[in-house]
Parts: structure tokens; C-alpha cells; sequence
């Protein structure tokens, strides 16, 4: 298999979770700074400032405890050699931390990958999943489901570039991280087929990927997947 063929991208490193973490931040501090201002204007009651101070202290590092980790989300692929998948599993946000701090320590995520060799998977299926996203509109996230030869046993997330800025995935993180184009998932793919592994494609969503007329959010929209809250 040609080496441009080939799967790989860093999905977790030192500069990603900076980048993540100032995200986060900031955002919390306008929306504590807004909380701020808003408290600012009832005057009569005496603790006021105590609540100001929560609203631009505890509330940004509620916020970066909370949602640092959705940003890093895990059932991420990592690379996808010629003979196994090598992933991020969906960890618990304790063991998320552990990770993340590890990476800022070493910038090395090794450790708290996961093999999967091909061998192992008897089929897999790849589908979607449809949350309520802004603004009326839908936000997806496409799942690779992993089957042996009885049940199955994982499910990996992968999440769409058509979500936007604003859109972000179900599951698996946010948009700050883990981007994947049409082209990329098509790529993973075939990476998967030339393995020896049987695809299920029930939407037929990868035969709307390789049509350059086909708009894939409006081709997702047209599946009419029951939209999850």
C-alpha cells in the first residue's frame, strides 16, 4: 500500500490541549464577565461581590474542569497502520485528565493508546449519529461500529469537518480537535477494506462522499435519522 494511502494524524498533543484550554477559557470568562455585569446591577443585595467573584473565578475554572476534557474526547482513531487501528479509547474523565496532563508533561500519548488488530474485527458498519445543534440545525457524528464474529464490542467516533465551528460532534469531542474531511474518512475506508474487513455502509453515506454534487450535510438532513437531544 502507497505511504500517501495512509492514515495518520495526531489527534492529542502538548500544542492541542494550550489551543483547547485557551479556547475554553476565554470563552468562559465573556460568558463570566457577562454574569458579572449582570450581577453588577442588583445593587440591594449584600453579597454581591461574593457572587461577582464566582461568576469571574469558580465559574471559568468550572468550566475548563468540565469541558477541557469533551474537547480531547476519546473513541478517537489515531493511526491506522496496514495490519491494526490504533485508537484513544473513550476513557472516564478522571483517567482523561491523567492523559491530559501526561501529554502536557511529555507531549507523548503513547501510553493511553489501544491496538486493534484487523484480525480481530469480523465487520464493521459505519452510520451516523444525529444531535440537535444550533440554530434548528443538526449536528452529526459518524460511528464506526466494530463487530467479532458475535457482538459488538466498540464503537469509534469520528467527527465530520461539515459540523463547523459551531456544530460540534456528538460524541468524541468537540471541533477543536479530531477534524475530518470527506476525503479523509473515505481514506480510512478503503485503509479498513484493503484489511480484510467486511464494510457495511447502510445509508449508503461513503457513495454521497466520493459525488462532488452532493451537499453531505443536505444528504444527511435527507436520511431523516431521528434527532437525539
Amino acid at each position: 500500500m502507497s505511504e500517501n494511502m495512509k492514515f495518520k494524524r495526531k489527534v492529542l498533543s502538548r500544542k492541542k490541549i494550550i489551543s483547547s484550554f485557551l479556547v475554553v477559557l476565554v470563552l468562559s470568562l465573556c460568558l463570566g464577565g457577562f454574569m458579572y455585569g449582570l450581577a453588577d446591577s442588583f445593587e440591594d443585595f449584600a453579597d454581591i461581590r461574593i457572587l461577582q467573584i464566582g461568576f469571574l473565578v469558580l465559574f471559568p475554572l468550572f468550566t475548563v474542569i468540565m469541558w477541557v476534557p469533551l474537547c480531547l474526547g476519546g473513541g478517537q482513531i489515531y493511526d491506522m497502520r496496514e495490519d491494526a487501528l490504533v485508537i484513544i479509547p473513550a476513557y472516564k474523565d478522571r483517567r482523561k485528565w491523567n492523559m491530559i496532563l501526561h501529554v502536557l508533561c511529555n507531549d507523548d500519548v503513547t501510553p493511553f493508546l489501544q491496538e486493534i488488530r484487523y484480525e480481530d474485527i469480523d465487520h464493521a458498519k459505519f452510520t451516523v449519529d444525529r444531535k440537535a445543534g444550533v440554530w434548528g440545525l443538526s449536528r452529526y457524528t459518524y460511528l464506526l461500529k466494530l463487530y467479532n464474529e458475535k457482538e459488538l464490542f466498540m464503537t469509534l467516533y469520528i467527527n465530520p469537518m461539515d459540523n463547523g465551528i459551531l456544530l460540534p460532534a456528538g460524541k468524541g469531542g468537540i471541533v477543536l480537535s479530531g477534524f475530518r474531511t470527506s476525503e479523509d474518512i473515505l481514506n480510512m475506508m478503503q485503509l479498513l477494506m484493503a484489511g480484510g474487513i467486511r464494510l457495511e455502509d447502510p445509508h449508503h453515506i461513503l457513495d454521497a462522499m466520493k459525488r462532488k454534487d452532493i451537499e453531505i450535510y443536505d444528504y444527511l438532513e435527507s436520511l431523516q435519522i431521528k434527532r437525539r437531544y
